[in-house]
Order: C-alpha cells, then sequence, then structure tokens
C-alpha cells in the first residue's frame, strides 16, 4: 500500500491515519509526514518531536499519523493485528490531519 489510508484502532479511542513504507513511495511519506521524514546515506527516519530527535523507520513499517506532526512507527504484524482500514469516505473527519 503506497497511499495514506485512514485506519481505526478498534481498542481505542482515536482514529488515526497511516502509510506504510515501501522503501520506493518518498515523495508520498514525505508529503504525510509533513516533510518530517528523511533518507539519509539509504537509511529512513522519521523526527519524534517530543523527544526532539530522528528515529529509524524500515521498509514495511507503517507511520501513523497520532495527531498534528505527531507519529508512532508500528511493525506490519503489529499493524494489522491492531488496526483495521476504513476507507476514506467513511472517516471524513480524518481529512483535516492530511
Amino acid at each position: 500500500m503506497t497511499a495514506a489510508a485512514a485506519v481505526k484502532a478498534p481498542r481505542r479511542i482515536a482514529d488515526d491515519q497511516a502509510i506504510q513504507w515501501t522503501g520506493t513511495n518518498l515523495p508520498e511519506v514525505t508529503q504525510f509526514t509533513f516533510r518530517l521524514f528523511r533518507v539519509r546515506q539509504g537509511s529512513a527516519e522519521i523526527y519524534h518531536g517530543l523527544q526532539d530527535c530522528w528515529g529509524p523507520v524500515t521498509a514495511g513499517q507503517w507511520i501513523v499519523k497520532t495527531g498534528p506532526a505527531r507519529f508512532r512507527i508500528v511493525d506490519d504484524d503489529a499493524f494489522r493485528a491492531g488496526y483495521e482500514l476504513v476507507p476514506a469516505a467513511e472517516a471524513p473527519h480524518l481529512r483535516r490531519w492530511l
């Protein structure tokens, strides 16, 4: 999946948005993360504002947007076990996060 998707977390109150880093979708991920994503010397990183540092992202991991410019990195297995993909038309309130 290369496009941003609305997701629902069955065990959480909040709805989030997510995109999977494939290793080849840099423009989409950069736009989704408000340019807080970069690839340097072959390694992908995302900026963690609360910790004021850059953290690694590997191909296959999901970047979950939990608030304005706030992200959580989730492995594919954990993402698929804990989130439900929702068509964007069913979650119009999430469009403000894009």
